[in-house]
């Protein structure tokens, strides 16, 4: 599943459900609306068009911000503009997360922030199926 979030009130505007072995990159590239991000997989062919600068005293945990064109030999047949590619080092979790965004405007930082913050809506939605499952469990094992 594949989800565009609102920033502001944290509800998902835009829901993708896809195969459960559908990575990020194939997945979001369907949503319709603009802007969004999604985490990519390392083994993800591209090239640097441009490299942006880092900031210097603020968000420090931004490794990479550049300006990259898919390569691979469908990828770049199914999405053919430029995409920015941002790493972002989690101290949460010890290791560096690889987002793309066709968001040219926000900064490296924000994307990243936006992009954890998709996961709560998720936790939620898998909290909301749990609770729904064992409502409907207790309904039919009532009734019948």
């Amino acid at each position: 599943m594949h989800t565009l979030l609102d920033y502001d009130s944290l509800l998902p505007e835009f829901v993708n459900i896809t195969e459960g072995k559908c990575g990020d990159n194939r997945g979001a590239l369907d949503i319709p609306v603009s802007p969004h991000s999604v985490r990519h997989r390392d083994n993800l062919l591209y090239s640097q068009i441009e490299e942006r600068l880092l900031p210097e005293t603020r968000a420090q945990n931004v490794l990479i911000d550049e300006i990259i064109e898919l390569t691979g030999e469908q990828t770049k047949k199914k999405y053919t503009r430029p995409l920015r590619r941002i790493a972002v080092w989690s101290d949460e979790h010890g290791y560096v997360v690889q987002l793309l965004t066709n968001n040219f405007k926000l900064a490296a930082s924000t994307i990243a922030q936006l992009y954890k913050a998709r996961w709560m809506i998720e936790i939620l939605q898998k909290h909301q199926a749990a609770v729904e499952n064992k409502e409907f469990h207790w309904y039919i094992t009532q009734c019948c």
